[in-house]
């Protein structure tokens, strides 16, 4: 019997997009506000420290820095507050376990954000930041925070440029990502950024928004909190629009880069059939159970032992 056939690679690269669809390449929403620790919406700092989004704006354009340091607020603002610097908190946190472990920061900010409603099923929806941008963000004293965009472009969202060739959207991303490649210098990809964003806009007029290309003003609160909030029956069947808003939160890229492999390469797999090992070139024994487990697939057998102390006695 195959060990691998084409089947089975067709159906890992579903379960991967299933999963994949639940990511924050296409589910680009905050969640609910207390509970939710690893996601935030950028433009409810301008709640706390007024202006915040737009300075933030200039450092995406500039790969500058912006810090975040709340004012003074009353009690039910100083609650709230209190909410948003554990997120900050975990955020980072969780960036630096992922990162220590697997080598890259997943802490990345999306925007802008397509959305997709739907009249029917969220697996028909999605919220979909065009581009990933990186950042780095230090905790300073007296709960003031450091967010620094990184001087290369942002990344296209592989994720929904997968979902646009898949026919699972009629978006037309052409004349926004054929522009830019990943890793060029940010000051290049900022002087076309604007007319690529209008030609996106005019291939798609289908698409709502009030986006301002140039990136002046504020951001906007992401007016969704789930998936399931982008069911709707004034969607008919679906409805797009372009939000002016942004999520910092934990991008990571394992299954897209596994997704994009298998689909790049997954045809020139041939049927792998099961061979016989042999056990006399390996000087393997199948009779010990540890060793026919190696050979034969079974589960080890599961062995005890003496507790330390009385291998001494």
């Amino acid at each position: 019997m195959p060990l691998i056939t084409q089947e089975k690679v067709q159906k890992l690269i579903y379960i991967l997009k299933q999963e994949n669809s639940r990511s924050l390449f296409l589910s680009c929403l905050p969640g609910d506000f207390k509970r939710t620790r690893t996601k935030l919406d950028l433009a409810r700092l301008d709640e706390y420290q007024p202006g915040f989004s737009q300075r933030l704006l200039a450092a995406l354009k500039s790969g500058g820095s912006v810090n975040y340091r709340p004012t003074e607020a009353d009690f039910e603002s100083a609650v709230n507050q209190a909410v948003i610097t554990k997120k900050l908190v975990s955020l980072l946190d969780q960036s630096r376990t992922h990162e220590r472990e697997k080598g890259s920061n997943p802490l990345k900010i999306g925007f802008p954000i397509l959305v997709q409603e739907n009249c029917t099923a969220t697996s028909n929806c999605y919220a979909a930041p065009l581009f990933i941008w990186d950042i780095e963000m230090k905790p300073g004293h007296n709960n003031t925070w450091t967010i620094s965009p990184a001087k290369d472009a942002p990344s296209k969202n592989y994720s929904l440029a997968g979902l646009v060739e898949g026919d699972g959207t009629s978006v037309n991303l052409s004349a926004l990502y054929d522009r830019f490649t990943d890793g060029q210098p940010l000051d290049a990809f900022m002087e076309e950024f604007p007319e690529a964003v209008r030609g996106f806009l005019e291939d798609n007029p289908n698409i709502q928004t009030s986006f301002d290309p140039a990136l002046n003003g504020s951001l906007d609160v992401i007016p969704f909190t789930k998936k399931a909030d982008l069911v709707t029956d004034e969607a008919t069947p679906f409805r797009l629009s372009l939000i002016n808003g942004a999520l910092l939160g934990k991008f990571a890229e394992g299954k897209i880069s596994i997704i994009r492999d298998l689909e790049t390469c997954g045809e020139g797999l041939e049927d792998l059939a099961e061979e016989s090992i042999s056990t006399a070139s390996l000087g393997a024994n199948r009779l010990d159970p540890s060793q026919a487990s190696a050979i034969i697939g079974h589960q080890p057998r599961q062995t005890s032992r003496a507790p330390w102390s009385t291998w001494h006695r």
